[in-house]
């Protein structure tokens, strides 16, 4: 009894504090998002420390702080576990799992994300959520082809996607085709992913959605113009590749989303690689490099890296070249991102 009175004044000196904050500081609460959360998760005012915790998940994401927003936004889940599960509890899980997508895949699915990503998809079928399921199977699929299981990820994306274009719903059309695109550039069937991209970068301009992330870490009509660019190139169609990626590039640098900028430098460097144009495509990987030190995020860096050390290579110094490749490719292997170590590994002899 006398535990069960200490463990109950806690949580009401705990919610106290979290209020004297509230009212403290109530024209500059930004600054204090996260120790709220912290008072009020330890009292009973769950209501308040949800909307707290999800709060400081958001300034965490503005801040490219993926972990810290990942861990904010389990600690929201984890509050609404203390809720009946009703409609209402439901919804909010189903916010809370939608808004972890972008931690998730910056973080490249730390351990658990596939039960994440499962339990939206449930939470979705049992809300009548045709929309939110699509865009949890995308990323299911995402996840496998990251990992190296391309064919699943092809099959769930895929299945996504169709779904999608079925309803002609452009969010989960755009929330699906970079995962599906992903999974097919992984795979080599360029035609594919140039089909994929070419339409949703029709349907996007024409819905004037061009600065658009739908819900994702990257602004989605240039990173599928940087994509189809890519693939265009590998199809020998080199000039026509390197106009999307360069398009791609000045929408993403107009959007001001680091993480967009990084991909569509990081595809313009393998373009020039691909041409043979090292002093160029060594440029650009160094920009990519610098310009995601505040983003983590594996595949990009690596393959940054591993670009560099190609141009190094071919340029003036075969064997420092060769590390930087080698450690690109560990750094792929480290994360457990497989989905385009084949393209640094083909430069490898």
């Amino acid at each position: 009894a006398y535990n069960s009175l200490l463990f109950n004044r806690r949580k009401a000196l705990h919610g106290a504090i979290g209020k004297a904050i509230e009212e403290t500081y109530s024209n500059r609460l930004e600054e204090f998002y996260e120790i709220i959360a912290h008072h009020f998760s330890k009292s009973d005012h769950h209501a308040r420390a949800f909307n707290y915790l999800m709060l400081s998940a958001e300034k965490a994401v503005r801040n490219n702080s993926a972990w810290e927003a990942f861990s904010f936004y389990k600690k929201a889940l984890a509050v609404l576990e203390r809720h009946p599960e009703d409609g209402e509890q439901k919804k909010n899980k189903l916010k809370v799992l939608h808004a972890m997508m972008i931690p998730i895949i910056l973080l490249n699915f730390p351990k658990g994300s596939l039960g994440l990503l499962e339990a939206g998809a449930k939470v979705s079928k049992e809300l009548d959520d045709l929309k939110s399921s699509i865009r949890f199977y995308s990323n299911m699929g995402f996840c496998h082809s990251v990992r190296g299981r391309h064919q699943e990820g092809i099959r769930y994306s895929g299945k996504a996607f169709e779904v999608a274009t079925a309803i002609n719903d452009l969010t989960a059309m755009a929330q699906a085709a970079p995962d599906l695109s992903l999974a097919n550039l992984s795979t080599g069937r360029f035609k594919k992913v140039i089909e994929i991209a070419s339409g949703m970068i029709h349907a996007i301009h024409k819905a004037e959605k061009e600065k658009d992330n739908f819900g994702g870490p990257a602004i989605v009509y240039p990173a599928q113009y940087s994509i189809s660019g890519f693939s265009l190139a590998h199809l020998g169609r080199f000039d026509e590749g390197m106009s999307n990626c360069v398009y791609g590039l000045e929408a993403a640098l107009e959007s001001e989303n680091l993480f967009t900028i990084g991909l569509c430098r990081s595809y313009i460097g393998m373009v020039l690689l691909l041409r043979g144009a090292w002093e160029e495509a060594s440029d650009y990987f160094a920009a990519c490099l610098e310009g995601m030190e505040k983003v983590d995020f594996a595949e990009i860096k690596s393959l940054a890296k591993g670009g560099l050390g190609v141009t190094e290579a071919y340029m003036k110094d075969p064997v420092h070249g060769r590390v930087l490749v080698e450690e690109g490719l560990n750094s792929f292997q480290d994360s457990g991102r497989k989905g385009q170590m084949s393209t640094l590994q083909c430069f490898v002899a």
